[in-house]
């Protein structure tokens, strides 16, 4: 595998369909590919298929509106679950703004039943997942659900995406074998730096969670690149070894669980 994979890029938030085939092109001249998360069932469906990426089945927490739309989407979700091995975004939001929208009750049973999906349907058809979840504020009940499904104990492989709770949920969810990615902003708090030298090496990964609400479209063009080597070059500084031959093993053990 020569090319380094931003395991979290949120695709469809570019609206514009030249700048969406603009990117593709840049991340083939820069030698990198992304794994586009989706925010809902709906919009995966749509997004699936249209371009040469490779698109994460999502439902996230900030997109739960009521019981009645869950049921479509959670319909919507199994429907897909064969077409993919991405899983993302899912997952919990227990900040206090966040709450204001969207009970932790109908959170954490929209959450639930999802692992439920996929551990179900990847007991019956032997087919794995690589899924990434959203943790804010709530780390201790996703890992509490992920243990109770046994999602740890199947060949599907779960990333922790831009994390920012406690270390002791960063190292229950690394001692079951869990992967952490690098959001560039880590590098920037004390917290975040400890968290990337906590974590063993080969449980890292590259993420840029791009792009940004409202972010210019020719900006993440022109720039996007850069974003993936100057994190690279920042994460050898770090942790004083040069990352990328690491970095491009630990994708290969990662996508080596497909199947």
């Amino acid at each position: 595998m020569t090319e380094f994979i931003d395991t979290h890029f949120h695709f469809d938030f570019i609206k514009d369909e030249l700048a969406r085939h603009q990117l593709i092109q840049a991340c083939d001249d820069a030698k990198i590919k992304v794994i586009a998360q989706t925010v809902l069932p709906t919009q995966y469906t749509l997004l699936k298929g249209m371009y040469p990426i490779d698109v994460a089945l999502g439902f996230h927490p900030w997109y739960i509106e009521n019981e009645q739309q869950v049921a479509q989407e959670l319909k919507s979700f199994l429907k897909e679950l064969p077409t993919t091995h991405f899983i993302g975004e899912i997952g919990l939001d227990f900040a206090p703004n966040r709450l204001q929208q969207v009970e932790q009750k109908l959170q954490v049973d929209t959450f639930s039943r999802i692992i439920q999906m996929i551990r179900d349907y990847e007991q019956v058809h032997q087919h794995s997942f690589v899924v990434s979840i959203h943790t804010v504020r709530s780390a201790s009940v996703v890992l509490d659900i992920l243990e109770k499904f046994q999602l740890y104990q199947s060949k599907s492989q779960v990333i922790f995406h831009y994390f920012n709770g406690t270390s002791d949920e960063l190292m229950r969810h690394v001692r079951h074998g869990g992967w952490l990615s690098i959001h560039p902003n880590m590098l920037h708090t004390k917290k975040g730096r400890a968290y990337i030298k906590q974590v063993p090496i080969n449980r890292l990964l590259l993420e840029t969670d791009l792009p940004k609400p409202e972010q210019d479209t020719n900006e993440i063009v022109t720039q996007y690149p850069q974003v993936i080597n100057q994190l690279l070059e920042q994460l050898t500084e770090l942790l004083g070894v040069d990352v990328r031959p690491i970095f491009l093993e630990n994708q290969t053990q990662l996508y080596r669980y497909l199947s």
